[in-house]
């Protein structure tokens, strides 16, 4: 994709210039797995990572999602962005069925003092041809399933090796892809063997977040999950983990 086919930036980072491509790719093939997009950069032009979801089973400890944002945790990038396909219902009847489905971008970025997060649906229509993607809608980042998994990743900042945390979560099913950025970006770095200590620490952070936030949970839940810090002055931090 040039940079003419590129849709025009609502701001210096725009999360649709990240997804779009990806995601109509993904709809072509009939399916939108939840995407993970990190850049280590000050940019955030490109991402220089990318985590697809492994498939979940019933018998998961952990959800997907948990295990994906000990990426963030391990090294909290400049920017990143999550989808997650969902759907869109009537909130004054919670039992009708969905009203169409829609993707999920929130968005962490770092700013001086501390982290931003806002969040983003886009409605998917079918044409007679496939699925297209709407206009996408600011809404509350507290309706995003991920946002306080995504602050409290960044948060935690543990210090880990990026690319061991990457292998484990390899070696673990889901599809995992680096570039070196600022050079073909091309995705293909080969990831490190991964240990049983890298494991056991993947896991637990896995496990931690999963007991604090249940991202997977569903919309009659929404109100269990952890609320974003809001309104904290520059230099001010929560005085406690979510």
């Amino acid at each position: 994709m040039t940079d003419s086919d590129r849709p025009a930036s609502s701001g210096p980072f725009d999360p649709f210039d990240w997804v779009r491509e990806l995601v109509l790719a993904d709809l072509d093939a009939g399916d939108v797995p939840s995407r993970l997009l990190l850049a280590e950069d000050g940019q955030g032009t490109e991402p220089g990572v990318q985590i697809v979801a492994r498939p979940e089973s019933p018998h998961d400890d952990a959800s997907p999602l948990s295990e994906m944002a000990c990426a963030i945790a391990a090294r909290p990038p400049r920017r990143a962005v999550w989808v997650v396909p969902g759907r869109l219902r009537d909130l004054a009847d919670e039992r009708a069925a969905p009203l169409g489905r829609c993707l999920v971008l929130t968005c962490l970025d770092r700013r001086p003092g501390g982290w931003q997060l806002h969040a983003r649906t886009i409605p998917v229509h079918p044409d007679g041809n496939g699925l297209l993607l709407a206009a996408a809608s600011d809404v509350e980042v507290e309706l995003s399933p991920v946002a306080s998994l995504m602050d409290d990743a960044a948060r935690l900042a543990a210090g880990h090796d990026l690319q061991r945390t990457l292998a484990v979560l390899s070696i673990w099913g889901h599809t995992v892809a680096t570039t070196e950025m600022g050079t073909d970006r091309s995705f293909g770095a080969t990831l490190p063997a991964p240990n049983g200590s890298d494991r056991h620490r993947v896991r637990r952070i896995a496990d931690e977040f999963e007991a604090r936030h249940t991202p997977a949970a569903p919309a009659a839940s929404i109100r269990r999950r952890p609320a974003i810090p809001t309104g904290i002055p520059d230099g001010w931090a929560p005085a406690c983990l979510l």
